[in-house]
């Protein structure tokens, strides 16, 4: 049994993997190497971006995750915005070649707000895979208990010294997959501002072009939608226990790092798209489904990060935000699904004279 104040279920713990490149199995080509080193080590302008994919990258972090999902009524101009108990987490990691491990701990003595917000019990699993011209990102999330974020806006006679509404029951379960490939991968590094392996020397910039992927269901043991709303037609007063969302289409947009003076740098990176999706509500009572059949979605990301920059030591924060909205199966309603991460980093590399090669396909 966990001690007192302890989440269970790993949500005290949270295990960040970041893969630099696809795990895949190398193929040999005569002549070439293999697909593998090939994938890693494309050739980038080293005026631009130096590469320490060879040293050990360490790190010290703080992270905060940011979850929510929504139900927006555009006909009573209301949203009902629940989102889990979010902590603040601690860790360390490291990268080395192609492979990358964070571990953040989530310590009860800073995080004891379970009676203001509830406790939830969640698994939160994000692999980054990159390769010098492609970035993916794959997710994995299972979150349990939430609160509703605007309480006070929605419920009827709600005292706010009572705190928020709290529904430990509702579920949310998601994955999905972002893939984006880098035009101007030799002078235009990611990489710099994510997992901090590379320095990127001067300013520099790369439209982005790829596809994504996602699947949000969100459950729960009674309605949804609270019964004593202020807005009787809410969803037109349908009580749903469950939601469904699915999404898919393609992504472009554009990344910029403004370096100055070589150390000190601004990240901005912005992609969104148009998606194919498909909603389902499950009422309460009858147990029916109402379904949307094809619908159109927007998907959007942004990617934020700043800090200091040189051959061993990296310093800087980030801010990763994507947020999908998606037509529900009633006419001026929406689900949106938004997940994020504010993160601060302080890095070491150490260089070394024995790299593992299985982690260096190619040198």
């Amino acid at each position: 049994m966990p001690a007192p104040g302890y989440k269970t279920m790993i949500m005290r713990y949270w295990t960040n993997i970041f893969l630099v490149i696809f795990c895949c199995q190398a193929v040999m080509v005569k002549g070439q190497g293999t697909f593998l080193s090939k994938l890693v080590n494309d050739s980038h302008d080293t005026n631009y971006i130096t590469s320490y994919s060879t040293d050990y990258t360490t790190r010290l972090f703080c992270a905060i995750k940011n979850n929510q999902m929504g139900y927006k009524d555009n006909m009573v101009g209301k949203s009902l915005l629940y989102r889990p108990n979010n902590s603040v987490l601690f860790g360390v990691g490291v990268n080395h070649g192609i492979l990358g491990l964070n571990y953040g701990v989530n310590f009860p003595f800073i995080n004891e707000d379970d009676d203001k917000y509830g406790k939830t019990k969640f698994y939160d699993f994000t692999m980054r895979l990159f390769s010098r011209k492609f970035n993916v990102t794959l997710y994995l999330q299972d979150y349990k208990g939430f609160y509703l974020r605007n309480t006070k806006d929605m419920i009827s006679g709600w005292d706010e010294n009572s705190g928020y509404y709290i529904r430990g029951d509702i579920k949310s379960y998601t994955v999905g997959i972002d893939l984006s490939y880098i035009f101007n991968y030799r002078r235009f590094s990611c990489r710099a501002a994510v997992i901090q392996n590379e320095w990127q020397r001067k300013s520099a910039g790369s439209f982005l072009l790829g596809g994504t992927l996602f699947y949000n269901t969100a459950t729960g043991d009674s309605s949804i939608v609270p019964t004593n709303l202020y807005y009787g037609l809410f969803f037109n007063d349908l009580k749903f226990n469950r939601s469904t969302n699915f999404s898919v289409g393609p992504t472009f947009g554009y990344a910029y790092t403004y370096v100055y003076k070589e150390h000190f740098f601004l990240l901005g990176s912005v992609n969104g798209s148009v998606n194919l999706a498909y909603t389902q509500l499950h009422l309460v009572q009858h147990d029916d489904k109402i379904k949307s059949g094809t619908v159109v979605g927007l998907r959007s990301e942004i990617l934020i990060s700043a800090g200091y920059n040189s051959d061993r030591w990296y310093l800087g924060l980030s801010f990763v935000d994507m947020n999908i909205v998606t037509q529900a199966p009633i006419d001026e309603r929406s689900i949106n699904f938004e997940t994020g991460l504010f993160r601060f980093n302080i890095v070491r590399r150490f260089a070394t004279k024995k790299p593992i090669r299985i982690l260096n396909p190619g040198i």
